[in-house]
């Protein structure tokens, strides 16, 4: 599917990292082509995460994500850092964004290891490497690469892959790009390198198999009315009993007048999934101890960014008489 025809819950979603002034909107305009994010040369720019739907080949429709420096300073500072991790709790691959003009500082390495907790595919982009002295970046088809000032043979250093030595646990893949976000050197050489360490995060997400070990029990509770499609079920719920199929679990269906003795008779049930209209009833049926959801949901976190909705439906309670609400669809 396109750009237009992909939801943005199932883009690849892609957030740049760092600390303030590195460069990171100037890098994401350069990814991009276009003007996305605000440039300054004054630290602290980017206030809020700026978001861009593009396509990005070979991956596919991505989200592009630009985030506020992780060094931010004073009370506002610290609610935009906030901000900035919980961006990166969404994101499929990370980008760090460093200047190639000095080591890495506390703050960069303090989100390598966040990057390596979450399990989280990322790149580190060396930026500003047309400031290098001595040692030159050439934009073009041979990559980014050592000059001969350098006193070193040249040798691309555009991506290097990391990859876990055999028998070791699995670990998230990791490139290194050598990059100008002024000059465009090094540019292509992080999209393959994106596309590289993301093509897997694009066939990751999953409905509900994530939630799930093999040989689960689960229930799904579908009624069968007037509003129900003639020989056949709805979409969603075709998807969810795929993806429970995947997850090697069990599926059991049936309807809400038979769900009480289904859970007597089966024991250890993982967790209910009921339509939408069934909710109430079905709540009074299943234990508290037993987890239920509904299609819609596991479709809302699927397809869409399920925290913010969950985030916006607590916001109701806020409402005054007065107040004001933009219904966006």
């Amino acid at each position: 599917m396109g750009l237009n025809e992909t939801p943005s819950g199932e883009r690849v979603r892609i957030g740049f990292f760092g600390v303030r002034n590195a460069g990171k909107s100037s890098l994401v305009n350069a990814v991009c082509g276009q003007q996305v994010a605000l440039v300054s040369d004054v630290a602290g720019t980017t206030t809020d995460p700026v978001r861009k739907a593009m396509e990005l080949l070979p991956l596919g429709p991505v989200d592009i994500v630009d985030t506020p420096g992780i060094d931010d300073v004073g009370e506002l500072g610290a609610r935009r850092v906030e901000r900035t991790r919980e961006t990166l709790r969404t994101c499929d691959v990370a980008v760090l964004v460093t200047d190639a003009t000095r080591a890495l500082v506390a703050a960069e390495r303090e989100l390598i290891s966040l990057f390596e907790e979450l399990g989280l595919p990322f790149i580190v982009v060396r930026n500003k490497a047309d400031l290098l002295s001595g040692e030159g970046v050439a934009a073009g088809s041979g990559g980014a690469t050592r000059g001969a000032a350098s006193g070193a043979a040249d040798v691309s250093i555009a991506r290097v892959v990391a990859t876990p030595d055999a028998g070791a646990p699995a670990a998230p893949a990791r490139a290194e790009v050598l990059a100008s976000a002024r000059t465009g050197a090094g540019i292509n050489e992080l999209k393959e390198a994106l596309a590289h360490v993301g093509g897997p995060a694009a066939h990751e997400r999953r409905v509900v198999a994530d939630l799930l070990s093999p040989g689960d029990k689960v229930v799904l509770v579908v009624p069968i009315d007037s509003s129900a499609p003639k020989g056949r079920i709805i979409l969603p719920q075709q998807l969810v009993l795929r993806d429970v199929l995947d997850a090697h679990a069990s599926a059991m269906v049936c309807q809400p007048e038979e769900l009480a003795d289904l859970l007597a008779a089966v024991r250890d049930v993982r967790l209910v999934i009921t339509d939408s209209q069934a909710f109430e009833k079905v709540a009074r049926i299943v234990p508290e101890t037993t987890p239920l959801t509904s299609f819609s949901l596991l479709m809302a976190r699927y397809k869409g960014d399920l925290r913010t909705l969950v985030e916006g439906t607590a916001a109701l309670g806020a409402l005054t008489d007065e107040g004001r609400v933009l219904i966006s669809e």
